[in-house]
């Protein structure tokens, strides 16, 4: 009857224990490469939020308020109206930049109704913007110039601005509202469409 040999299981048992710590390290490694319970998308890949659309928004809007914006000061009477057009343009922009990329963007929302209202949104509160604008500018001109106005009295200060170019804009809303407002839905509804056959 043959005696185990110590020596044999010995070696054995070290042979059986590195093909399980080999077994295991490839299950690590497996796992390691694995996507996670994100859908099927692995977390070093998943795609980064972008202000890339926001900004193609905003693009867009932008010359609807110069060509509104110019249509203004071309029939407007009197003096000090020459930096409308660029602070309507700015108005747009910053506008429909500001609320894409909060109400679509960041909440990712995909539905046309949501691309129409916020661009109807943008069209309505850029009015507020480019008259709040203008007030700073008048500002800074009479900072740094002293210009006033016809009558030879400063412009209201930016804080009393907050509340005059509230009532400004609802005088220019009457005038243009009908076309900013509708011109912004417009845009923010084909804005979605194309965000949904554009490729990712």
């Amino acid at each position: 009857m043959n005696l185990p040999n110590p020596d044999n299981d010995t070696s054995l048992l070290q042979a059986a224990t590195s093909s399980a710590d080999k077994h295991h390290g490839q299950r690590r490694n497996h796992h390691r490469g694995c996507p996670q319970d994100t859908g099927g998308q692995d977390l070093k890949t998943a795609p980064e939020k972008t202000t890339g659309s926001a900004l193609r928004f905003g693009a867009v809007c932008a010359p609807v308020g110069l060509v509104v914006g110019g249509y203004a000061f071309y029939s407007a009477t009197g003096d000090g109206w020459q930096l409308l057009p660029i602070c309507a343009t700015l108005a747009a922009f910053l506008t429909g930049f500001g609320l894409w990329f909060w109400l679509i963007e960041r909440r990712q929302a995909t539905r046309r109704r949501a691309g129409i209202l916020t661009g109807a949104l943008a069209g309505a509160l850029a009015h507020y913007l480019c008259w709040y604008l203008l007030i700073l500018s008048a500002n800074l001109d009479y900072l740094w110039f002293g210009t006033t106005s016809s009558l030879g009295e400063p412009p209201m200060n930016p804080f009393q601005g907050l509340a005059g170019a509230a009532a400004f804009s609802a005088f220019s809303l009457f005038l243009f509202g009908w076309v900013t407002i509708p011109a912004g839905a417009l845009l923010g509804g084909l804005m979605i469409g194309r965000s949904r056959i554009s490729p990712t």
